[in-house]
C-alpha cells in the first residue's frame, strides 16, 4: 500500500496555470487552453473568471453547450458585475431569446411616473 499524499495548492501555482490558459487561448490553442484552465478549476472550483474564460474557450472551440453552462455559471453566481455583463453579451450571440428572459427575469422592474401625475 501506497502512502497518500496531499497535494497543498498555492496561489502562484493556480495563478500561472491561469496565465497559461490565457496565453494559449490569446494564441489561439484553444485545446492546450482548455486543458490548463480544467486544471485551474479544479484546484480553485466555482472560480467565475476561470469559468468564463473555459466558456470562451469552449465557444471558440465549437462547443456550444459547454459553453452555455460555464458562461451561466459565471452569471447565476452573481450577476451584478462587468464579468457577468460580458457572459451575458456570448450568451446573447449563442441564443439571444433564450437570454433575453435570463436579462429580464434578474433586473428589477423600473417604475415610471405617469405624466398625468
Amino acid at each position: 500500500m501506497t502512502p497518500r499524499t496531499t497535494h497543498i495548492v498555492s496561489a502562484p501555482a493556480v495563478q500561472s496555470l491561469y496565465e497559461l490558459g490565457r496565453r494559449l487561448f490569446e494564441q489561439g490553442d484553444y485545446a492546450e487552453a482548455g486543458l490548463a484552465l480544467t486544471r485551474c478549476l479544479r484546484l480553485i472550483p466555482g472560480d467565475r473568471q476561470v469559468s468564463y474564460l473555459l466558456g470562451l474557450v469552449a465557444l471558440q472551440s465549437g462547443q456550444t453547450d459547454q459553453a452555455i453552462a460555464a458562461l451561466r455559471f459565471v452569471v447565476e453566481r452573481d450577476d451584478s458585475d462587468t464579468l457577468a455583463r460580458l457572459a451575458h453579451r456570448h450568451l446573447a450571440k449563442i441564443n439571444p431569446e433564450s437570454e433575453l428572459g435570463l436579462v429580464q427575469r434578474r433586473r428589477p422592474r423600473r417604475r415610471t411616473r405617469s405624466l398625468a401625475s
